[in-house]
């Protein structure tokens, strides 16, 4: 009982028991919580001040800093649950950090939710129709590629081998410069 407010059940005031306990015990929880709530609103205040400093300190130092952000001030997409929630939140602040850092944004995020059961397995399966598609043109191309690179002698080849530049550790060498062959 730290606030000295507190009064244990079977307290009696002027020796009278009864409605005045129970309403000073009503008003003692009352004021117990406020404090409580009190308390965490002033650590949710310090954790902003001090994260807000710490940027401050961080940025000095020339390093970035990600923002504090709670997910409770997201948007929530119809019939999303907790998991896809927190992984679609994940994934959008992670492009924006991508791109705030200069790499290029990964590929964007295709909503859907309105898409009815049918809808989504109908896209699927031309999905899967687009990537066998790809795959057979590569394997298509590489068979073609193979074909005509089986038609070279092993001296043509050696000869064209010859002639391209190596680059070794951001350098380009050629098969004039001693170094060519040494890696």
């Amino acid at each position: 009982m730290e606030d000295g407010l507190a009064m244990p059940a079977d307290a009696t005031i002027h020796g009278r028991s009864g409605k005045i306990s129970e309403q000073l015990l009503a008003i003692s929880a009352a004021i117990q919580a406020w404090r409580q709530r009190q308390r965490d609103s002033d650590r949710r205040f310090y954790r902003v001040v001090d994260r807000a400093e710490y940027r401050l300190r961080r940025e000095a130092l020339g390093c970035t800093v990600r923002s504090y952000r709670l997910l409770n001030d997201e948007d929530r997409l119809s019939g999303e649950t907790d998991a896809e929630f927190r992984a679609r939140i994940r994934r959008e602040r992670q492009r924006q950090r991508y791109v705030a850092s200069g790499r290029p944004a990964p590929r964007a995020y295709n909503d859907l939710s309105a898409l009815t059961p049918e809808q989504k397995a109908q896209r699927k399966s031309d999905q899967a129709a687009d990537r066998q598609r790809k795959r057979r043109a590569k394997k298509r191309a590489d068979r073609d590629l193979n074909a005509e690179l089986s038609t070279l002698s092993d001296q043509e080849v050696k000869e064209a081998l010859v002639q391209l530049p190596l680059q070794l550790n951001g350098e380009k060498k050629h098969h004039d410069d001693p170094l060519w062959g040494i890696f």
